[in-house]
């Protein structure tokens, strides 16, 4: 550490600002007697809450329903019926969004960028729902707003 820390100073100008209790928006904890070292993003995350006007909302144990189902706004999911042997008739399935009213690209993409570091930063546990609200950000529905809120 000593050595690494003399290369820097003898190329850069170094200033020692004591222990490490913050940084790009994780709070850190050191505690040396159990050799623990703790990140805590809750104040960033208050910060995204804020935001979004999501501050007053409940939490909830599990983000996203595992057997939710997204499409794409302008998806046009269709169906073969087969009437009988000879003919076959497409139908519109339900849960197609084709027409739903678009949500704010541009609010939609911080809140998912924001919920993105988050997972990467410290909170795994939402990797999989952040993945999947990133499928749709160049075209976002409502429906998938009110997911990422």
């Amino acid at each position: 550490m000593r050595a690494t820390r003399k290369i820097l100073e003898n190329t850069f100008t170094v200033r020692d600002m004591g222990p490490i209790n913050h940084f790009l928006g994780i709070q850190i904890t050191c505690d040396m007697r159990t050799k623990v070292i703790t990140l805590d993003q809750s104040g960033y995350i208050s910060q995204v809450l804020r935001r979004a006007q999501m501050d007053k909302a409940k939490s909830v144990n599990a983000p996203m329903d595992p057997g939710m189902s997204l499409l794409k706004r302008n998806d046009k999911r269709m169906m073969v019926v087969e009437l009988d042997q000879s003919m076959r008739k497409e139908q519109n399935l339900p849960g197609n969004y084709s027409g739903e009213e678009e949500a704010d690209q541009k609010e939609y993409q911080e809140i998912v960028g924001s919920l993105n570091y988050v997972a990467i930063a410290t909170g795994s546990d939402i990797s999989f729902e952040v993945g999947v609200l990133g499928r749709y950000a160049s075209d976002p529905a409502q429906t998938h707003m009110i997911m990422a809120r």
